[in-house]
């Protein structure tokens, strides 16, 4: 299990920063200066990285204001280094707006709360030690134009949003580096060929190299070294072994032989190596063409199940890696392949998860609600940040910009809008165009290269009816869909779409609620164990008989009212895992439920 924070470059010092820290509400959304020169300490405590909302934080309230700050003293052996390493302060994600001080000063200002950022405070620390962090977070909770994904604008959570977020909910960490270092790696696999990639470097030194090793369980498959003559250096590693075209299945990544290799990187001046640090790939390859999704060359019909990544005492902070680490498996478990990871960017642990246990992601971002300047600028902002995070993981496959036209509810009308959400499609392949896009996940499509329709119909009949053969599937991609919203609104798309040029998949059905609880909320209910199975056995296998080329069921696990999930909300299966595996991988015979 892979528990760096940063699991594509990774150095052995670090030091984690959850934990306890002093905490405060400010009633007045004001700035203290008395406060941000972290001379005294916060009256209240918080458990970091849960926000003040979630109950594991131990705090339990949603701050009026939005507006709330952090206090920590940095332990000694934190921020231990000689006379030429750094200190490198990283916080996971702030929700949305966050100011950082390191001993009274001002060391970096973020906006956006779903993306990590980063500073050097090595110039800021005290020689007798003593050093103290200051965070001020600000998130305003009517403000309808921050990406917010599924948290509630409302004081409570109601319908299909949840509690809300803010402050520090995900993990912060200290790293000592070298003063020459390596800052970031992009990876990109030609399953014919090798790995290329862009690694990027503080700055250049006088002789520096760097040296790219590729590993595998039987050695080095694969290296290459080249001098240093800019911050960002491309890097071409050919596998020889690739070569051999009958052998090179064993070397290739998926859901089924998740391979993956190990990269060492190594910087060198002269000849003293002065940072080393580790990472990883997949080779594999994903495209559309003809009509299907292909992976590594050859279709692949995709099980997926949406996963909202909601903890009941965390929120949308998992308890530790190892519960990132079990969704992925229970996903597997369950015999889906694939997981669609829904209005959130999800820890980069999950992702090493994925990576490391072979499921497929498609990788959402969270919407705002409100269509503005200001609201676009901050989507590309984070955006952006979010591809060039997730860009190397061989298990996310596909990029989902929008779902359902959430900000930009009047995408069909608009032609700003419209525009808009084409100049994301297209900047998405321009800065990957390695995985395929869809525009806007459900319905409104511009211009993507998947067509997913949601349609939480669960009469078989009427499934048929709308998917049962291509000419079924084409009347519906052409005309309203389920959901009285049309499938495609370009005429350039629809072309396609006609001319069978593109996949059409159910990328969201299902959503059949089982629970006790009065407040509980799904698309469909079910009274107990034997009502849920009822309405589940029937559904998959009429599903598994349409003419698409994948399917997403709604959902996963419980999320706070929303009690449609295959799992409660602690993961435990609500059928056995064998009955919830024979339904998703529609084989012939279901178990029978247990009692209740």
């Amino acid at each position: 299990m892979n528990t760096h924070p940063r699991p594509l470059l990774t150095r052995d010092r670090w030091h984690t920063l959850d934990g306890t820290w002093e905490f405060a509400f400010d009633a007045d959304a004001g700035t203290s200066r008395e406060w941000s020169a972290g001379d005294v300490p916060l009256p209240l405590s918080i458990e970091v990285p849960f926000a003040p909302q979630a109950p594991a934080s131990r705090v339990g309230v949603d701050p009026a204001s939005g507006v709330v700050w952090y206090r920590r003293v940095l332990a000694a052996a934190e921020v231990r280094r000689d006379e030429h390493e750094r200190v490198v302060l990283h916080f996971g994600a702030v929700d949305h707006t966050a100011d950082v001080w390191v001993n009274g000063n001002l060391v970096v200002r973020h906006r956006g709360g779903h993306v990590p950022f980063s500073a050097d405070i090595t110039d800021e620390l005290r020689a007798d030690g003593g050093d103290v962090v200051v965070v001020r977070a600000v998130d305003p909770r009517l403000d309808a134009e921050i990406p917010r994904g599924k948290q509630a604008w409302a004081l409570d959570p109601h319908f299909i949003w949840y509690q809300r977020t803010i402050g520090i909910w995900r993990t912060p960490w200290i790293e000592v580096v070298p003063q020459h270092r390596l800052l970031d790696v992009a990876w990109s696999t030609d399953i014919r060929w090798g790995v290329t990639g862009t690694v990027e470097v503080s700055d250049v030194a006088v002789g520096a190299r760097l040296r790219v090793e590729l590993l595998g369980p039987d050695g080095v498959l694969g290296s290459t070294e080249t001098h240093v003559h800019a911050t960002r250096v491309d890097v071409a590693v050919p596998v020889v072994a690739l070569r051999n075209a009958q052998a090179r299945g064993a070397l290739l990544w998926s859901p089924e032989s998740p391979t993956l290799i190990t990269v060492r990187l190594t910087l060198l001046v002269g000849d003293a190596v002065v940072d080393e640090a580790g990472s990883y790939v997949g080779l594999r390859e994903v495209a559309v063409r003809g009509g299907r999704f292909l992976l590594n060359g050859r279709p692949y019909r995709t099980r997926a199940v949406l996963a909202q990544g909601y903890w009941p005492d965390g929120h949308f902070t998992a308890p530790d890696a190892g519960a990132l680490e079990r969704e992925a498996e229970l996903a597997k478990e369950f015999g889906f392949n694939t997981v669609r990871v829904h209005q959130k960017i999800e820890d980069p642990r999950f992702l090493a998860a994925t990576d490391r246990l072979g499921l497929l992601v498609w990788a959402e971002a969270p919407a705002a609600y409100a269509f503005s300047l200001r609201s676009a600028e901050d989507f590309l902002a984070e955006w952006v940040e979010a591809l060039r995070l997730r860009r190397s993981h061989p298990s996310v496959v596909c990029w989902v910009p929008f779902n359902e036209s959430w900000g930009v509810q009047d995408l069909s009308d608009s032609d700003a809008q419209r525009d808009f959400v084409q100049a994301v499609t297209t900047l998405t392949r321009a800065l990957d165009p390695s995985r395929p896009v869809i525009s806007n996940d459900g319905w409104e499509h511009v211009d993507s290269d998947i067509i997913g329709i949601h349609d939480y119909c669960n009469d078989p009949a009427l499934l048929v009816e709308r998917f049962g053969d291509a000419d079924a599937v084409l009347r519906t991609a052409l005309g309203p869909g389920p959901q009285g919203r049309r499938i495609a609104i370009t005429e350039a798309l629809r072309a396609r779409i006609a001319s069978g040029e593109l996949p059409l998949m159910l990328s969201e059905f299902g959503g059949i609620s089982w629970s006790d609880d009065a407040s509980a909320w799904g698309y469909h209910s079910a009274d107990d164990c034997g009502a849920l199975r009822e309405l589940l056995e029937p559904l998959f296998r009429t599903v598994h008989a349409l003419d698409l080329d994948g399917f997403c069921y709604t959902q996963l696990t419980d999320t706070a009212q929303e009690t449609n999930g295959l799992a409660w909300p602690d993961r435990t299966p609500k059928l056995p895992v064998e009955t919830i595996r024979a339904l998703v991988l529609g084989t012939r015979t279901v178990p029978a439920p247990l009692p209740g």
